[in-house]
């Protein structure tokens, strides 16, 4: 039986490419042939003359796993980190943003480092300035403090005119006794012979005038009667010359010359000096003086002195002195004169109601004795309308006054008291109610003999004016000093 024909021979790659079939003849380079039989051939790839092959076993990196190898390292991407491969190369990408768990920032930013960094190119180092150590321990810097800083123990305290302080373990207030601060508003002034000064708004200056001024060289010299004296480099004494007991030494008036004694107890030629224990009257005790007899005011007196002679006047008294009524504003109905009788005194008064404004003038003659400071004021006595409880009157007064000589009518009045408030008893109560709590000389001025008008207007029917009636006015008067 005839034997059957082979198959024909294909050739090919693993992947496909090449791909032969038939082949007739197969060209080896970088192998071993070696023919084992009549139609067998060996094929050797790792030995001979053609070269060698890698081992399967070496620890090769590879993208992905191999089954033909045994040891083989897959290089597989970590944090951060991507793997892009073509068919000839591996791309090793660092994430810089988006969902990486670690994110990797470009070498080019501006780093803060402890020491420089070659694979930077814009980093900060962070040094040690004064007072100040840097250690690292790992992945930890420390920073030390030296002596330059302090601690929360360290203290501030204060001195007036500062208040506050205390120790740095809190936020501490200062502050400034301003009772004791001077502002520069405050002014330094001098008297002659001293010049200079002015207000601290800047540094100021002080001169003295040296012709005033003098040395310890200058010299009292104790003329003729005295002894004594000498330089003022310390303190000095001037003596009078003294004889016997009782006598003093005398010159001749003009002479510088001349000393005579005399007994201040006898009779002789120049002049007599009274003795110390004389009943002398003085005006305040003489410490040269033993048995002097001071000069005292009695009951309604007074004394006063000037470097020569005693003044002995009359003290001043207060009196009051009733004015009388000269007229009532005509065009007015709300001020009148009236008369009413009373259970056992019968009443005539001036009567203003509570409606309104209501004038009414009263006059008198100012005392010829009046003191040179009158301190004159006005006393009013008056009752209200109804027998409830208290009110006020709220009135202005005017007033003027006349010395003879002048024109009656030519001077306008002058304001004495504006928008009084007086408190008022009720019924047949009597109120006394001082106009002013000091007194009108230095609006209206007084002298002997004037011829004085107070005007009164009641501001009826104002909030203040709280009486709620008429009001009744018994008299005014004008209190003043006269000696």
């Amino acid at each position: 039986m005839p034997e059957e024909p082979l198959p024909p021979l294909r050739v090919r790659e693993a992947d496909g490419s090449p791909n032969v079939i038939p082949v007739f003849d197969m060209v080896f380079s970088g192998a071993t042939l070696t023919k084992t039989g009549p139609t067998t051939v060996q094929i050797l790839m790792d030995s001979g003359a053609g070269g060698t092959g890698a081992p399967t076993d070496a620890p090769y990196v590879t993208y992905s796993a191999n089954a033909t190898l045994s040891a083989e390292r897959i290089l597989t991407a970590g944090s951060s980190v991507t793997l892009v491969t073509d068919l000839t190369a591996i791309y090793v990408n660092a994430l810089t943003g988006g969902g990486a768990t670690t994110v990797y920032a470009a070498t080019g930013n501006q780093y803060v480092t402890i020491s420089a960094a070659a694979d930077l190119t814009d980093e900060y180092v962070f040094r040690a300035s004064t007072g100040i150590s840097l250690t690292s321990a790992g992945n930890i810097l420390l920073v030390h403090y030296g002596s330059l800083l302090v601690t929360s123990t360290r203290a501030i305290n204060t001195t007036a005119p500062l208040a506050g302080g205390g120790n740095f373990s809190a936020d501490r207030t200062f502050t400034v006794d301003t009772l004791a601060v001077v502002s520069s508003g405050r002014s330094i002034s001098t008297l002659f012979p001293v010049s200079g000064g002015g207000n601290l708004s800047a540094d100021r200056t002080f001169a003295v005038d040296t012709a005033f001024l003098v040395t310890s060289a200058r010299t009292i010299t104790a003329g003729v009667g005295l002894t004594g004296g000498g330089n003022l480099g310390a303190d000095r004494t001037v003596d009078l010359v003294t004889g016997g007991a009782g006598q003093y030494v005398i010159t001749s008036v003009g002479a510088a010359e001349g000393i005579a004694w005399i007994n201040t107890a006898a009779a002789g030629g120049g002049p007599v000096y009274a003795p110390t224990g004389g009943f002398y009257i003085a005006y305040a005790p003489d410490i040269d003086l033993t048995a002097e007899r001071i000069l005292i005011a009695g009951t309604n007196l007074q004394v006063a002195s000037d470097t020569t002679n005693f003044f002995v006047s009359v003290s001043a008294k207060t009196i009051r002195i009733p004015l009388a009524l000269l007229t009532i504003q005509p065009d007015s109905a709300n001020a009148f004169w009236t008369a009413r009788t009373g259970a056992n005194v019968d009443f005539a008064e001036v009567r203003f109601l509570d409606a309104g404004e209501g004038i009414a003038t009263w006059w008198g003659i100012v005392p010829f004795n009046v003191a040179p400071s009158p301190r004159w004021n006005l006393d009013l006595y008056s009752v209200a309308g109804t027998a409830t409880a208290a009110g006020s009157a709220m009135y202005t007064v005017v007033s003027k006054a006349v010395a003879t000589g002048e024109d009656l009518d030519s001077a306008a009045y002058t304001l004495i008291a504006s928008a009084q408030v007086s408190s008022i008893f009720r019924s047949t109560t009597l109120t006394i109610s001082a106009v002013s709590g000091g007194n009108f000389d230095a609006v209206v001025a007084v002298s002997n003999g004037d011829y004085l008008l107070v005007q009164l207007n009641r501001h009826g029917g104002q909030v203040v004016d709280s009486i709620g009636d008429f009001w009744d006015i018994k008299a005014v008067t004008m209190k003043v000093d006269v000696l």
